[in-house]
């Protein structure tokens, strides 16, 4: 009973890139703002992994779960992050693969032992799509690309008024 008790508080924050602030506290406009890109394919890097764990639902068993946040990549457009989640289970393998083989860690068609210690920082392309919640658009990875593909009539190549 006593060890539970510790157990709503939580667990001990380790992100030291982030501080709390006082009521009377000063801050800054840095100029940042939450970029939605159009719809089409983009390079992106992996900025940060979380390994969670998913407690399951209606449509999947509990699992492990990785929480990648990406910088997207959009040119003129700006950079825009996006959260994606990668559930580890069988009928999600393709998922996992489809990314492993878009950040080159993996050959399309082949074989893998996930290394995660080597997606953060890791480079690839994916296909982006906009997805709306409560009325606010979000940016949402429909997929994984493999190196240098596209699919066709991708808009993330096409500029307004060039033929």
């Amino acid at each position: 009973m006593e060890q539970n008790a510790f157990a709503r508080f939580g667990e001990a924050h380790t992100d030291t890139s982030d501080k709390a602030l006082d009521w009377d506290s000063e801050v800054v406009d840095s100029g940042e703002s939450f970029v939605i890109l159009p719809p089409g394919t983009y390079d992106f890097t992996v900025q940060k992994l979380e390994r969670k764990h998913y407690a399951g639902g209606a449509k999947m068993p509990p699992c492990p779960q990785a929480q990648l946040t990406l910088t997207v990549h959009g040119g003129d457009k700006g950079e825009a992050h996006t959260i994606t989640n990668l559930f580890l289970t069988q009928k999600q393998a393709w998922k996992l693969a489809q990314f492993f083989v878009s950040l080159g860690l993996a050959e399309p068609g082949g074989k893998l032992q996930m290394d995660w210690n080597k997606v953060i920082g890791s480079s690839g392309r994916l296909e982006l799509a906009n997805r709306e919640y409560n009325g606010k658009l979000y940016n949402d990875v429909s997929r994984f690309l493999p190196p240098g593909k596209a699919p066709a009539g991708a808009a993330g190549g096409y500029k307004a008024g060039t033929f």
